[in-house]
């Protein structure tokens, strides 16, 4: 076998295995070998982090939580925007505050004060498959098919109040 020599930044002493690794070549995303060398790797990795399977931290839930509610709040606020400025009416003012005010409450409620109750309730679980992203969509694309915005930012305005009321009666 041809001595390679190996040109990293140094004085660095890497074993032998190491530089034999180094000089296999380049691995392609798209083989099958990356593929199970990263699903190793995964899986090493959620033994050593994760062990009894919760992939979540809390950090990353309340930032999933945040990151939704403000994009949820940036389509509220083009919606709002978008049918006021063809309507002209009112009625679509108030719907989209109620809806902002009910976003902003659900996200203080959901992400600092929801895992203080350990109580196992049906109300728990209710809210838990409400908080999604898919029925915030499945909304967005009804009142698109049916050409009704306002429909959207009347749900919204209701749905969310009605969402951090029972929230706080479930947490409390």
């Amino acid at each position: 076998m041809k001595k390679m020599i190996l040109l990293n930044p140094g004085p660095v002493c890497t074993s032998e295995r190491v530089r034999n690794a180094l000089m296999k070549g380049d691995m392609c995303h798209r083989e099958s070998e990356f593929s199970t060398l990263l699903s190793s790797t995964r899986k090493k990795i959620l033994q050593a982090f994760a062990p009894n399977g919760d992939y979540t931290t809390e950090f990353g839930r309340k930032l999933d939580i945040i990151v939704d509610a403000i994009v949820n709040a940036v389509i509220v606020i083009g919606i709002t925007i978008a049918v006021y400025t063809k309507t002209g009416s009112i009625l679509v003012i108030i719907a989209g505050f109620f809806a902002m005010t009910g976003i902003t409450i659900s996200l203080l409620l959901v992400t600092y004060f929801s895992h203080n109750s350990k109580k196992n309730t049906g109300a728990k679980e209710m809210l838990d498959k409400l908080n999604n992203k898919g029925f915030f969509y499945i909304i967005m694309l009804l009142s698109v098919i049916f050409n009704q915005m306002i429909w959207f930012l009347l749900i919204m305005a209701i749905g969310t109040n009605i969402y951090w009321i029972i929230h706080k009666i479930a947490y409390r």
